[in-house]
């Protein structure tokens, strides 16, 4: 156990390990199979140990306060070779910190990062929010902030008020058929997977919507959706309305761990 107290960082690893989600089909396509449309490569574009560039990302913080990248519909990965200006110039940078005996990152490539400081850092805009506690749900139960959702002190399943800010996937308000990445086959029928990103003055979570609530929230089902070009329109008009409006949705929300990791699921919504 001492000697593990006393473990140096590697200098040889001039990084830091996190985690990269990974949402649109045709981004998992390209990385784990080298697939571009139906043009299919016979190897994985992006293997275990090699460089890459990523554009348009986003951060992510895990419920637990871990730094993550989220990749969007328009984030863009392009795998780099090793003899690319970008990759050499880091190596060089790196070995002229070590010839230099610059300090060490304590923190480099390790998780959670920091107990400090980054560990604080999770997706909340204010964790410190001194504001008047919400009022009660129509029900009469208590109604959190998004940042209290993460502390052990919330039940499995509570109340929020809050704004949809986002669906993942995303989907394009402009076009019907980006609603069919909402849409997943599972035993023998269509059903919706998405979530839905809530947010409030204190920050945002993202929540699991199961299929039989996403039919609540769209007026439709994932069936209607794949087979009607009509049905499309009519659910994204009314998609626009949920998304585009002002005022606070309250939401019931569950908070299930999985693996050790936090996940809420949206229980039901109303305006």
């Amino acid at each position: 156990r001492e000697e593990e107290d006393k473990l140096e960082p590697p200098e040889a690893l001039c990084g830091r390990v996190i985690n990269l989600t990974v949402w649109e089909d045709s981004h998992w396509n390209f990385i784990s199979e080298g697939r571009i449309g139906s043009n299919r490569s016979s190897t994985a574009a992006v293997r275990p140990g090699q460089w890459i560039r990523l554009r348009n990302v986003s951060a992510k913080i895990t419920p637990f306060g871990f730094q993550g990248i989220n990749m969007i519909n328009k984030s863009v990965v392009t795998p780099l070779p090793e003899m690319a200006y970008d990759v050499k110039q880091l190596l060089l940078d790196h070995d002229a910190r070590l010839k230099r005996k610059d300090p060490v990152n304590p923190n480099s490539a390790l998780l959670p990062p920091s107990p400090s400081v980054e560990r604080r850092q999770t997706r909340t805009n204010n964790r410190d929010w001194h504001g008047p506690p919400p009022a009660p749900s129509k029900t009469g139960e208590d109604v959190f902030f998004i940042h209290q959702c993460f502390g052990k002190h919330v039940r499995e399943s509570f109340f929020v008020r809050a704004k949809i800010v986002n669906m993942k996937p995303e989907v394009d308000l402009k076009y019907e058929g980006s609603l069919l990445k909402c849409c997943v086959p599972i035993a023998g029928e269509n059903v919706f997977q998405f979530a839905l990103t809530l947010k409030d003055e204190t920050g945002s979570i993202d929540v699991i919507v199961p299929n039989d609530v996403a039919e609540k929230i769209l007026e439709t089902n994932a069936e209607s959706v794949m087979r009607s070009e009509e049905i499309r329109l009519q659910c994204l008009r009314h998609l626009k309305e949920v998304m585009l409006r002002h005022d606070l949705w309250e939401a019931r929300v569950k908070k299930v761990l999985i693996c050790n990791e936090i996940f809420f699921f949206l229980d039901e919504i109303s305006a």
